[in-house]
């Protein structure tokens, strides 16, 4: 579900709601830190096939990818349960 889509400036700000699942949680209830980048990942695919109206199978078949060369993540508070994320 999209939430938002506007421009600040130069930069094109999407807001993408995606729902946890049972294995994204550790024990402790938390979504787990190595699942915030799967979040990221399928925003970013969600991001082309609805608002640029690009297939990933168009893409693949075409050869053309992402690839992730660095990641940092500050973390503003943990994400707890079973609910949607954005």
């Amino acid at each position: 579900m999209i939430q938002n889509k506007r421009k600040t400036g130069n930069r094109i700000i999407y807001v993408d709601v995606l729902k946890t699942r049972f294995n994204d949680l550790d024990p402790y209830g938390h979504v787990n830190a190595s699942v915030y980048l799967d979040y990221i990942i399928s925003s970013r695919w969600n991001y082309l096939e609805k608002m640029m109206k690009v297939s990933s199978a168009d893409l693949i078949q075409k050869g053309i990818g992402f690839f992730l060369v660095n990641s940092n993540i500050n973390y503003k508070r943990p994400i707890k349960g079973a609910t949607e994320v954005s």
